[in-house]
């Protein structure tokens, strides 16, 4: 399971509005429409499946309409191919704007209150007598997410019982007083889905059907289990060496609340419909879920283009990526939901949004210019922003431009002309003005303007292809998950896990090497032929084999 998160840079960028019935018509086929250009549509998509950049189902409703779908899957060939079926996809954190809902109803049956306290079932969680259900909703409890503790890529392919997660949760540090910041954690929502079962003695499925599915019609949404191609469930894929290779599969028991469910992209546009329309919760438990904090809602975030407020969550399982997004103005929502991602849901949400509002939808090329070097540094540097809540460092490596936001992984940008770059896969766009030493990024309706605020030294050191040959072999541990092959290629060290493209490592001594863009370092010991990859503060011990 990759993290179980939202990102408020990666949320879609799309517009809806609620429906007045609760079966949304059927009658529009894919790829026909209701007023929205499906030909550039299917041109823009049909320019990423060529790339290789997706696999998955995209959706567009408008007003209880489909204006639009188009499904692309794998054949028994491994080609990605167009299909016509309804696909089952697991939909991560999506799963939370569906347990909020669930914690809203046994509100109103006044079997919850928000001013609840965590302590009434979960009394050895560090300041459950402070933290409310209100706080673990809004994610403003203070409770650390349990995916980014170092055992979680030990359990997560495997089922683990209440007891087991809850002590992993108890053992947590408070992060910050209950209700005085915010901070994402999947460990809300696990809590959340316990305490629901726990009041009504009944399972989160039984919860789903009783207060969600049944009432809607939804048949294809549901707490999932091991991945079933026969029940029209689809496996993810990672893409790697010029195919798409199946993905292993997080265990659901692990996720639970905060993102166990399966779900197809006309279920999730019928519930989102039906939320903004006061078909499953009350005006005022609505008024309540959408009140934020830092954009952080309850089970939702907010989002603003021009005038739009959008409203929506994102989702990451495995290589699942999804979004759902509804724009409280237009009666229009998008849905993204992909099983095999070179791509971010946020481009492929914003290509939708505008076509079902009649703007242009711009067809990536991923042709880009080959810049040299010296064309590249001179940008590069530490910059700061008045706007953005983090610094970045722009720096050269391995003839890419390179952004790297402050406490996070590098990524590359693509040169469109020789001061204007793009990362497409996740629709961010980069303009530098030399002039002025600055640079402006723009993602979404986000815009923010970064100045250059010192030098930036290259640290990476050459080291001897005889020295690299000797860190070369396949190494394991029994406490990480996938094996890490070391090579040489072209003079340069790689290295790969299994099931996942290779990456460049950069050395910073003859024994250390980093992958900026995962914020991955690795220390070799050639003697003992092992090494130790250190990444998010754990460090792992492999051995060659």
């Amino acid at each position: 399971m990759k993290l179980i998160k939202a990102s408020v840079i990666a949320l879609a960028i799309v517009s809806g509005l609620g429906m007045s019935t609760s079966v949304m018509s059927e009658s529009t086929s894919v790829n026909q429409t209701a007023g929205i250009d499906a030909n550039t549509l299917n041109t823009y998509f049909s320019q990423l499946n060529k790339h290789d950049k997706y696999l998955g189902s995209v959706a567009v409703y408008k007003k209880g309409v489909k204006q639009y779908q188009n499904t692309l899957t794998l054949n028994d060939n491994g080609e990605a191919v167009h299909s016509d079926q309804t696909l089952k996809y697991r939909v991560g954190s999506i799963t939370k704007t569906f347990t909020s809902v669930l914690v809203f109803k046994l509100i109103e049956e006044s079997k919850l209150t928000l001013n609840t306290k965590l302590s009434d079932y979960f009394p050895n969680i560090i300041n459950a007598d402070k933290i409310t259900i209100k706080q673990m909703l809004s994610h403003t409890s203070g409770i650390k997410s349990f995916t980014t503790d170092p055992r979680f890529l030990e359990i997560m392919y495997s089922k683990q019982n209440v007891e087991t997660m809850v002590r992993m949760v108890e053992g947590y540090e408070s992060l910050f007083e209950p209700g005085s910041n915010v901070e994402y954690s999947n460990s809300n929502y696990y809590l959340l889905g316990q305490i629901i079962e726990r009041v009504t003695g009944k399972s989160y499925q039984a919860n789903l059907e009783k207060y969600i599915t049944n009432k809607l019609g939804l048949t294809d949404t549901y707490f999932g289990g091991s991945i079933n191609p026969d029940a029209r469930e689809v496996y993810s894929y990672g893409y790697s060496e010029d195919k798409w290779s199946k993905d292993k599969q997080s265990d659901m028991s692990i996720p639970h609340g905060a993102g166990s469910i399966v779900s197809s992209t006309h279920d999730l546009s019928v519930f989102i419909h039906a939320l903004f329309d006061g078909q499953l919760v009350n005006e005022a438990s609505l008024a309540s879920m959408l009140e934020t904090k830092k954009d952080f809602g309850k089970g939702i975030f907010k989002q603003r283009k021009d005038d739009t407020v959008l409203y929506g969550h994102d989702g990451a399982i495995d290589n699942f990526v999804s979004s759902l997004t509804y724009d409280i103005h237009s009666g229009t929502s998008v849905s993204v939901l992909l099983n095999g991602a070179n791509i971010s849901p946020a481009p492929l949400s914003n290509a939708l949004f505008a076509a079902a509002n009649g703007e242009e939808v711009v067809i990536p090329n991923f042709n880009y210019l080959a810049l040299s070097e010296a064309e590249l540094e001179k940008f590069a540097g530490f910059y700061t922003s008045d706007t953005a809540p983090m610094d970045l460092t722009v720096y050269v490596e391995d003839a890419s431009l390179m952004l790297k936001p402050t406490g996070q992984g590098a990524f590359p940008v693509s040169a469109k002309s020789a001061n204007e770059f793009e990362l497409a896969d996740y629709g961010i766009s980069v303009v530098f003005d030399t002039s002025e030493r600055s640079f402006v990024i723009k993602q979404g309706p986000n815009t923010d303007k970064f100045v250059w605020s010192k030098p930036y030294i290259n640290k990476t050191v050459d080291v001897a292809v005889e020295v690299l040959k000797g860190y070369e072999g396949t190494y394991s541990s029994p406490t990480f998950p996938l094996d890490l092959k070391v090579f040489v290629k072209d003079g340069k060290l790689m290295a790969q896990a299994t099931g996942q493209g290779a990456f460049l490592l950069s050395a910073s001594s003859p024994t250390t090497f980093t992958f900026n863009k995962a914020g991955i370092e690795i220390n070799f010991d050639a003697a003992s032929e092992q090494l130790t990859l250190s990444q998010g503060g754990r460090d792992t011990l492999m051995t060659k084999s």
